[in-house]
């Protein structure tokens, strides 16, 4: 039998509980705990995508010993549901490169290759969107003082450097 089940990022946010969120985020990234965060939108405009970004509970390694790929796995882009590249070259910020994610978009041409999907325009728009909603999430946390200590505290390295 086929799999009858949309994927999570295709779902309505609203239909979707923290645990499905949670349970998806170890699965598919191979984490061991809960996301300390997460986001899960549409971006409209230019171009349709959707979206689900992470903040993981602690950082994959320390900001005094990042390699220059850091984060170069951490967003997978998919084409209408199939997998395209996760070397997402200077996709995210380096100061954001512990945001894990996925995005999924309609309006890339399905001839797209691996190698020219870094020099669309469409992943510049997509790219500048994305790094806004992480900065919106970041902004969520810290509307709780204790949830944004333990953050900052994880991860005030990696701030530091924007």
């Amino acid at each position: 039998q086929l799999n009858t089940q949309k994927p999570l990022w295709l779902r309505s946010p609203s239909g979707v509980s923290d645990d499905d969120y949670n349970a998806f985020f170890k699965a598919f990234f191979r984490e061991q705990e809960d996301p300390s965060a997460h986001i899960h939108f549409k971006g409209e405009g230019g171009s349709d995508f959707k979206a689900l970004l992470y903040i993981p509970n602690k950082p994959a390694q320390s900001v005094t010993h990042m390699n220059p790929e850091s984060g170069l796995r951490n967003i997978k882009l998919f084409v209408r549901r199939v997998f395209i590249t996760d070397e997402l070259i200077d996709f995210l910020p380096r100061w954001l490169s512990f945001i894990k994610g996925i995005i999924d978009s309609d309006d890339f041409p399905l001839n797209v290759s691996r190698e020219t999907v870094q020099e669309t325009k469409l992943l510049k728009q997509i790219k500048n969107k994305i790094v806004s909603k992480a900065l919106q999430l970041i902004r969520q946390i810290s509307r709780d003082d204790a949830k944004y200590k333990a953050f900052y505290d994880k991860f005030g390295g990696y701030l530091k450097l924007g």
